[in-house]
């Protein structure tokens, strides 16, 4: 059996005014919750709930969610105690009702029109069962660092194939809050094995272009926000840090391959490995040059000779070339000064790469 007869699953009539589910998971977010709620609520498409899950929060976050509820009988939420981010998703998926379900990080922004584009962008792809959108990049302030994915080229179409022959995530596929899925969809990824505590997206990213199209919406539609707390924040990377998060791949892979199996068998056989992947190369590659071991040549050309290298930024290029002649002693501060967000490169961005600058419609 050939790869190609991975199909997409058919999808039943959309409503003309589809009721909405934004679905929320929070731990102790109780500076961000807030924002997040009320760009939700400052939607321009009326027709949506907020299910929000609090995941055992120690902070205010749970009196912040009582008086939005009381503002506004959208909003619901639920407490229970923690049990990480695919058990936070779950229950308050399992409050849901809509016909499309969008996913939101509690620390993360809506843009006013996200909600009524995504509803357009699924009527106009009737066959999409999944939508997906730019983002600003904005730090803890809600300053603009840039847009994400870099490139701004999205995944789009049926990529089912292309995800089995490249065994990861479909280059440029946006995080959590760019998400969203028609309701059929989103009941075959429901619940989420709860060993995953985090990077539970990452399920939802890599499962659902194997069941259904992708519309891609070239539009910023929110903010996704780096800060010293979330799990993107680069300040403290070391081979640890990059040990767990190639272990993480290697779990998602595992859920990508029993998706295939339930599937068809013979179409799981044919999952590439996740070892080869652009992505998990440059990992294992940052991990060599953080240790200082002498495998970093060896680590380096598997990922610098990929097409995917080619379709980073020039400036993404620029670094990891240099990278290559730095000693160690080096490595260090240019990976963290590339990685992190700073003054410096939020001007750099504005002015060479970003030239319409960052905003977030808030």
């Amino acid at each position: 059996m050939m790869v190609s007869t991975l199909n997409p699953m058919p999808l039943g009539h959309l409503s003309e005014r589809p009721l909405v589910s934004v679905v929320v998971a929070n731990y102790n977010y109780g500076r961000y919750i807030g924002l997040a709620l009320e760009s939700v609520l400052s939607q321009s498409y009326s027709n949506y709930e907020v299910l929000v899950c609090d995941d055992g929060s120690t902070d205010d976050s749970l009196e912040i969610l009582k008086r939005f509820a009381a503002r506004d009988t959208r909003v619901q939420w639920v407490a229970k105690s923690n049990g990480g981010m695919a058990s936070a998703l779950n229950a308050a998926y399992a409050m849901s009702c809509g016909e499309i379900v969008c996913l939101l990080d509690s620390d993360d922004l809506y843009s006013p029109d996200k909600l009524e584009a995504v509803v357009n962008a699924f009527r106009e792809n009737p066959d999409a069962g999944m939508a997906v959108h730019l983002l600003n990049r904005i730090d803890g302030e809600g300053r603009g660092m840039g847009v994400l994915p870099h490139t701004g080229r999205l995944p789009s179409g049926w990529c089912g194939p292309e995800l089995v022959r490249t065994g990861g995530i479909l280059f440029n596929m946006p995080p959590c809050s760019a998400l969203s899925l028609r309701r059929e969809i989103a009941d075959r990824l429901f619940p989420i094995s709860e060993t995953f505590r985090a990077n539970a997206d990452g399920i939802v990213e890599r499962i659902a272009p194997l069941l259904t199209p992708v519309a891609s919406i070239q539009k910023r539609l929110g903010g996704y926000r780096l800060h010293g707390n979330n799990l993107t924040n680069t300040a403290h990377i070391d081979p640890t840090y990059i040990d767990r998060e190639l272990a993480v791949w290697r779990h998602l892979w595992s859920a990508q391959s029993d998706a295939l199996r339930a599937i068809d068998p013979e179409i799981a056989a044919k999952l590439a490995p996740v070892e080869p992947h652009y992505a998990y190369q440059r990992m294992v590659y940052t991990r060599h040059r953080l240790l200082g071991a002498p495998e970093r040549a060896k680590a380096y050309k598997p990922f610098r000779t990929q097409p995917f290298f080619r379709a980073e930024p020039l400036f993404a290029r620029m670094f990891w070339d240099i990278t290559f002649v730095l000693p160690d002693v080096l490595f260090v501060p240019a990976f963290k000064a590339f990685t992190q967000p700073s003054a410096w490169k939020r001007l750099l961005k504005r002015c060479f790469i970003d030239p319409s600058g960052m905003r977030t419609g808030h």
